[in-house]
């Protein structure tokens, strides 16, 4: 079953978002930290408190993962009119709960939350060394939309 998470879920979503952000702390150091459970528990309150976000969790006898998707208003401008559009900015199942359908189910529920709010899309960011998301992704019918490329440069240099 999907719903909406509680306070209560804090602890266990905390387990899971630690197992699931290590493996971006492991493959990029520079660019991410490593919270403490004390740090995760704050922003998922926070996260909790916002309208403008859902936290959806899969629970089968406990859970077993969650989503976070958050709604974005895009003014209009010169060049593009004004939108509403969803952005995924994490998703995550347990290692132990992979390959059964959680994260489909989660990403349906987010588009399904998407479409309350009005939005004309659904994104999300996956990063370079995470193809087995990216595969996920395309497996579930999203495409590339962007490239957003990036070069480390040196502190103070030209």
């Amino acid at each position: 079953m999907i719903r909406r998470a509680t306070i209560a879920d804090t602890t266990r979503l905390v387990e899971i978002i630690q197992q699931v952000h290590r493996l971006h702390v492991t493959a990029l150091p520079d660019r991410y930290r490593d919270p403490t459970p004390a740090e995760i528990a704050v922003r998922l309150s926070e996260q909790l408190a916002d309208p403008a976000v859902a936290l959806l969790v899969a629970d089968h006898g406990g859970l077993v993962g969650y989503v976070v998707v958050r709604r974005v208003d895009t003014p209009g401008h010169t060049y593009a009119p004004a939108r509403v559009t969803a952005y995924v900015d994490q998703l995550g199942v347990h290692a132990e709960a992979q390959r059964v359908g959680h994260g489909r189910a989660l990403m349906a529920a987010a588009e399904a939350q998407a479409a309350t709010w009005g939005a004309t899309a659904v994104t999300l960011d996956v990063q370079g060394f995470n193809e087995a998301a990216f595969a996920f992704y395309q497996a579930i019918g999203y495409t590339v939309a962007t490239h957003r490329m990036a070069r480390t440069i040196a502190a103070g240099t030209r």
